[in-house]
């Protein structure tokens, strides 16, 4: 976590400034992202759209307003996969427009770049700086991040819009052709469709997997009957690709993520830093874990 960053009085008055004025949202994600405790300097860090919310005190479309309305007028570009953000000109802000040969910064700044997971915001941001900041990196074109669709909506949000649409289409089927089937059927489906009927599961245990549960309600995912089946599918499938299903589960509780991936970082370096240990980011203070910084180079 930095000690400290820089916030010039001019930032009102700038560019930047004049173009959210009147959008509260806006003004309050651009400070929170110059002075978030997970920044670093070069403006490169993990931060996804719940930790904006919950940090700030907006509501998430809120955030996820003001992010995208940044993202729009080339404050900053926002990566979802990673969910991480570049903030293009903090580095400048922070070390200058230039560094010179010799500088004991840039050795730092190399070393923290070398940490940086492989993401499209740290070749931006190498792109950007690698020749004024000497870096001496191999540069990748890479495209700047398309602003988000509204607001910031996940592929799993929509596969589960779409599973949704799909039940209400199914359930009015039936009430049309009612007349043509019996009373035992129709006992039968509404004992399938019901919410609080849901699949059981063997592979993670309950305490875990309840917890799992409240996150999803919280980021609001419906965990309907086929939403579930659909996660315990996908966890019966990475765990015949050899990863552990209460890690997979655990990662999805620290990350605040509706879906399972593979786990990722299984052995992360030593010294790095790491998110919240093995809390749930919902029910438990988020933890700010962010790169070193370089000023301590």
């Amino acid at each position: 976590m930095r000690e400290y960053g820089q916030i010039s009085p001019q930032f009102w008055i700038g560019e930047t400034g004049k173009k959210i004025r009147g959008n509260s949202e806006a003004q309050i994600i651009a400070l929170y992202l110059m002075t978030s405790p997970h920044s670093h300097m070069t403006g490169v860090f993990h931060c996804p759209v719940l930790y904006m919310s919950y940090e700030t005190g907006i509501p998430l479309e809120g955030a996820s307003k003001g992010l995208r309305r940044l993202i729009e007028m080339g404050f900053c570009e926002y990566d979802e996969p990673s969910e991480t953000v570049f903030v293009i000109k903090m580095a400048m802000y922070q070390m200058g427009e230039s560094l010179k040969q010799g500088d004991n910064r840039i050795a730092g700044l190399k070393k923290e770049l070398q940490k940086m997971p492989e993401t499209p915001m740290k070749h931006r941001f190498i792109e950007i700086y690698n020749d004024d900041f000497c870096l001496g990196f191999e540069v990748k074109n890479t495209s700047p991040s398309e602003a988000p669709s509204k607001p910031l909506r996940s592929q799993e949000q929509e596969q589960e819009q779409e599973q949704e649409q799909e039940q209400e289409q199914e359930q009015t089927s039936c009430a049309i052709e009612s007349p043509k089937i019996n009373k035992t059927e129709i006992s039968e489906k509404n004992k399938k469709d019901d919410p609080g009927e849901l699949p059981e599961q063997t592979l993670v245990d309950p305490e875990t997997w309840n917890e799992f549960l409240k996150v999803r309600k919280k980021l609001k995912a419906v965990n309907s009957p086929r939403a579930i089946n659909l996660l315990i599918k996908e966890i019966e499938n990475l765990e015949k690709q050899g990863e552990d299903p209460v890690g997979v589960v655990n990662q999805s509780i620290r990350n605040a993520w509706k879906d399972v991936y593979a786990v990722k970082n299984k052995s992360p370096p030593s010294g790095s830093s790491s998110q919240s240990k093995g809390k749930p980011l919902i029910t438990q203070e988020i933890d700010h874990g962010s790169y070193e910084a370089v000023e301590s180079v």
